[in-house]
């Protein structure tokens, strides 16, 4: 049955890659519907996809599950990228008023899920943080043999979501849970992703390269936890990451974020410079309305103050 399934999901990849030949009117109207979200109804969502949707989220075999699950992320990845690459062309045939293709047969590869439809389940579904929870479990340390397949897969979604905050949420929830044997258990589950995605993120071959910040952090502020376990914990983490040279993994996200556009001191210099330029302008606003009250005036008066420039050009 695994094998027959595994076999399954192959074809299903080859034949999601396979192009069509399609007329100028086939394309204008491929283009049309393709970005249309689809109806109230569920037909319009492919009966396979119904299928891998369910397996991924409710079959209890692991094996079939992250079978399931990295198929469907990968003609998810698939689609995204297709669908980008139809409508910026068709952008570009109409910014140009000519189409090369014009009455000729055109080869298309269409996705094999509409972006109508990958819209409907980012925005109108848990389906991704259903998948993030199921392979947040299977880190526990009775499946350890699925625990290098589980965590690729678990990168791999977090950089497909829709939001880096998806897996994001389920790892610093169990982080902060008050219960303390789920902290500790999160703490090795994080240990188990951070090590074992030191190669898939040196690699950078997704589209979206995401880190795991939050989670980080948190996991930093561990080390000052009142409670000796979690400490413990985390500073075993710490001493083994040290060991392997993470110390630059470690310290860039804190280091981008103290050293944000926002956080960035102004010279004083610039400042008193600033400061002289608004004096000047206010003065010179100053001078030529009271030049043309008094050339407006019948008589000039004499005026017993005097202007003066600002006193900050001077000192």
């Amino acid at each position: 049955c695994r094998e027959a399934f595994a076999a399954a999901c192959h074809l299903l990849l080859d034949c999601a890659t396979f192009p069509v030949y399609l007329s100028e009117e086939e394309t204008e109207q491929l283009c049309a519907t393709l970005f249309q979200l689809p109806g109230a109804g569920d037909s319009s969502f492919p009966s396979w996809l119904k299928s891998l949707m369910t397996i991924c989220c409710c079959v209890t075999d692991c094996y079939l599950q992250n079978v399931a699950i990295s198929t469907l992320l990968e003609v998810i990845n698939h689609s995204q990228s297709l669908a980008l690459v139809i409508e910026d062309k068709m952008k570009r045939y109409k910014s140009s008023g000519h189409n090369p293709f014009f009455g000729k047969l055109q080869m298309v590869t269409v996705p094999p899920i509409a972006p109508g439809i990958l819209k409907v389940i980012a925005e109108k579904t848990d389906f991704y943080q259903r998948v993030a929870r199921v392979l947040w479990n299977q880190l526990n340390k009775e499946t350890r043999e699925h625990h290098v397949t589980c965590v690729e897969l678990f990168y791999r979604l977090h950089c497909l979501a829709p939001t880096a905050n998806i897996c994001e949420d389920i790892i610093c929830h169990a982080l902060l849970d008050p219960d303390k044997g789920t902290r500790l258990e999160a703490l090795f589950r994080f240990s188990v992703i951070w090590h074992l995605t030191r190669e898939i993120q040196g690699s950078r071959v997704t589209s979206h390269n995401r880190s795991f910040d939050r989670s980080l952090f948190v996991v930093l502020d561990s080390l000052a936890c009142t409670d000796g376990a979690i400490s413990a914990a985390a500073q075993g983490w710490l001493v083994r990451a040290l060991s392997l040279g993470d110390v630059a993994r470690i310290l860039e996200p804190v280091l981008l974020l103290l050293l944000q556009p926002k956080t960035q001191r102004t010279s004083i210099h610039c400042l008193k410079q600033e400061n002289s330029a608004d004096d000047w302008h206010r003065w010179f606003n100053r001078k030529k309305t009271s030049f043309r009250e008094a050339s407006a005036g019948p008589e000039p008066q004499e005026s017993g103050s005097e202007e003066h420039l600002p006193l900050s050009q001077f000192t």
